[in-house]
C-alpha cells in the first residue's frame, strides 16, 4: 500500500504513518467479522444479544461501564498533554494535540452528518430508514461512540506508535464498537461506518499537526 505523503512548513517530507493506523483498526475490524460470521447479518444482532443480556447481567454492566467511559480517559490524556505542552513551552507537542482536537471535530462534524442524512433506525427502534431526520433514534448510522475512540486513539499511535500500542489502542476501541452492538444500540456495520469516520479524523489530525512541521511532530 502506497503511503499518503504530506510536506510540513519547514519543507521536509513525511508519509503518513499507515503501518500504525493499519494495526488499530485491525482489532475492531476483526471484531466486525467474527459477530457477523458467528451470529449473522446485522438484523439478528438485536435478538441474539437481547436474549443474551438477560442472562448475563455482568457482562451488560461491564458493557455499559465500557460504553459510557472508555473515551474519557483519552480526553484527559489530551488534556493533561495539552498543560504540559503549555508549561513546558513545548511547541511539538502543543501542534499535536491541536491536531488532535481538529481531527476529533471533523470526525465527529462528519458522523453527525452521517446520522442525519442516512437517517437509520436504531436496532432496538427497527430496522426503518428515515433520511434527513433529526430524531436520535434514526441515528444509527455510524456509530459515534466508534468514531469518537477511532478519531481519539489514532493521532497517539501516530505520534507514539510501535506496534504495541496502536495494537492496545485497537483493542479498546474493538471493546467500545462490540459494547454498542451488544447493548443493541447500533449494528456492525454502524461500527464500521464510525471506523471509517474515525479514520478520516485521524487523517485531518495528522495532516494539521504536519502544517506545521511534520519532521517537529514525529515521535517526539
Amino acid at each position: 500500500m502506497e503511503k499518503v505523503i504530506s510536506q510540513g512548513s519547514g519543507g521536509k517530507m513525511s508519509s503518513y504513518p499507515i503501518k500504525q493506523h493499519l494495526l488499530c483498526g485491525l482489532p475492531p475490524l476483526l471484531i466486525i467479522v467474527l459477530l457477523w460470521v458467528m451470529v449473522g447479518s446485522d438484523s439478528a444482532m438485536t435478538p441474539f444479544f437481547s436474549a443474551y443480556r438477560e442472562t448475563h447481567p455482568g457482562l451488560t454492566r461491564f458493557m455499559q461501564i465500557i460504553t459510557d467511559w472508555a473515551n474519557i480517559p483519552l480526553y484527559i490524556l489530551y488534556t493533561l498533554l495539552f498543560l504540559a505542552a503549555w508549561r513546558n513551552k513545548n511547541a511539538s507537542l502543543r501542534h499535536f494535540v491541536l491536531g488532535a482536537v481538529a481531527g476529533f471535530l471533523a470526525a465527529l462534524a462528519l458522523s453527525e452528518i452521517c446520522k442525519i442524512t442516512v437517517g437509520r433506525q436504531r436496532p432496538l427502534a427497527g430496522d426503518g430508514f428515515m433520511p434527513f431526520s433529526f430524531t436520535k433514534d434514526y441515528h444509527s448510522y455510524p456509530s459515534g461512540h466508534t468514531t469518537r475512540i477511532v478519531s481519539s486513539i489514532l493521532p497517539l499511535a501516530q505520534r507514539y506508535g510501535n506496534a504495541l500500542l496502536p495494537l492496545t489502542l485497537g483493542c479498546l476501541a474493538a471493546l467500545v464498537g462490540f459494547s454498542r452492538v451488544y447493548l443493541s444500540w447500533h449494528d456492525p456495520s454502524d461500527i464500521l461506518g464510525g471506523f471509517i469516520t474515525g479514520s478520516i479524523g485521524g487523517y485531518v489530525a495528522w495532516r494539521v499537526s504536519c502544517s506545521f512541521g511534520c519532521a517537529e511532530n514525529k515521535n517526539r
